[in-house]
């Protein structure tokens, strides 16, 4: 190997690392303007939008960061009595009608909620992009006519996370996250099978977050859904007892 030829390695892996030390400085910028938080309360109107059919349901939810709990009850007619609680990997839903519980787990937490494009797992966990993923590249894109950053973020451990990668469209001035791409591992390739659009942000404590969140299921056709969150309050004090078995079933 010629000394040009070493040259030419060197700063091709050091060009890679500064690159992802970039996207990483970036990811934790984020996550600072609007993901650093312990627990979270909110209410919320689902619009779901399938064909022709369009629906309406509203909920309210508290969430815990810290533990991986969360609580949702729907509020709408149709809905009324609805309620999830998850604890980290476990999730039970209560059916108001049925007066009965069932418990979702494993790859049933991919499943929609409610006929909508989001998951159990989209709703109710959150956590930092870094705690989940590393920030591998950054390049520079547009959408919508601003001038976003693109980042591409790699599951640190793919049993932990729903999405093997995710490209995260943030905007350069503000470092909000306009758009969200999730992928999924298929037989030769991850494809995408999720994008959420994110807008409309507001400030909460001394966070800025998105009012509003559309999401689409790439492997549905013309199927979206759209959630406005109103009342958002974060790192108040939460009764432990909303997150038990026994407040589901009350």
């Amino acid at each position: 190997m010629t000394l040009k030829q070493f040259s030419i390695i060197v700063l091709f892996v050091f060009s890679i690392s500064l690159n992802a030390q970039n996207a990483s400085d970036i990811l934790n910028k984020v996550d600072s303007i609007q993901k650093n938080y312990q627990n979270m309360k909110f209410d919320a109107t689902m619009q779901i939008q399938s064909g022709n059919r369009k629906l309406t349901k509203n909920f309210y939810g508290f969430l815990n960061d810290k533990e991986d709990k969360a609580f949702i009850e729907y509020t709408n007619p149709q809905d009324r009595g609805t309620r999830y609680l998850k604890l980290k990997n476990d999730m039970w839903i209560y059916i108001a009608d049925a007066q009965d519980v069932l418990k979702l787990s494993g790859h049933l937490l991919r499943d929609s909620m409610m006929g909508s494009d989001i998951s159990y797992d989209d709703m109710m966990k959150q956590g930092s992009y870094a705690s989940q993923y590393n920030a591998v590249s950054i390049s520079s894109t547009n959408f919508e006519g601003m001038d976003l950053y693109l980042l591409v973020l790699d599951a640190k451990n793919e049993n932990n996370v729903n999405y093997v990668r995710q490209d995260l469209y943030v905007d350069k001035n503000n470092y909000y996250v306009q758009k969200v791409v999730m992928y999924a591992k298929g037989r030769n390739k991850e494809r995408a099978i999720k994008e959420f659009i994110l807008s409309d942000y507001v400030k909460v404590g001394n966070l800025n977050m998105p009012k509003i969140l559309i999401a689409k299921d790439l492997r549905k056709r013309n199927s979206s859904t759209k959630i406005t969150y109103d009342n958002m309050e974060i790192d108040i004090s939460i009764d432990d007892k909303i997150f038990t078995r026994a407040y589901l079933e009350n």
